[in-house]
């Protein structure tokens, strides 16, 4: 018997019915899920469309018992069969930026808006804090 897919959620459904999860019983996530959220986390928006930030999936129980020691020691941490961690990239225009402005005029980007980022970016990054990462 084929089991019927479960519609998705409306990002403003998800929104509201989220919780924090206690605990987990480490059921494995399927792969077409943890590939949905990784892409709805690399397509998010950001100033300039940067997206100053990396992914990271732990999965190896030797990662997650470390993990858990920088997440509070929350036991959850271990107990989920995967873990994301996001870590922002405050440096990461320095070798992108140019390939960020490049696929940003093939994409419509104007111009001028392109001509603003390169001013823009390199002067307030400059003063960014270091990069961060939290596990979620």
């Amino acid at each position: 018997m084929v089991k019927a897919a479960k519609p998705e959620k409306l990002l403003s459904q998800a929104i509201r019915d989220r919780r924090a999860t206690p605990s987990f019983d480490g059921a494995p996530i399927p792969a077409e899920d943890l590939r949905k959220i990784l892409e709805a986390g690399l397509s998010a928006p950001s100033g300039y469309n940067m997206q100053p930030w990396r992914f990271i999936v732990v999965q190896g129980e030797a990662q997650k018992k470390r993990l858990r020691m920088a997440a509070y020691n929350q036991g959850k941490v271990e107990e989920a069969s995967a873990v994301i961690v996001a870590c922002g990239d405050a440096d990461g225009w320095r070798k992108d930026l140019d390939l960020m402005l490049y696929q940003g005029r093939e994409g419509g980007m104007p111009e001028g808006y392109a001509d603003q980022a390169r001013v823009n970016i390199p002067t307030t990054s400059l003063t960014s804090p270091a990069p961060r990462c939290m596990a979620g």
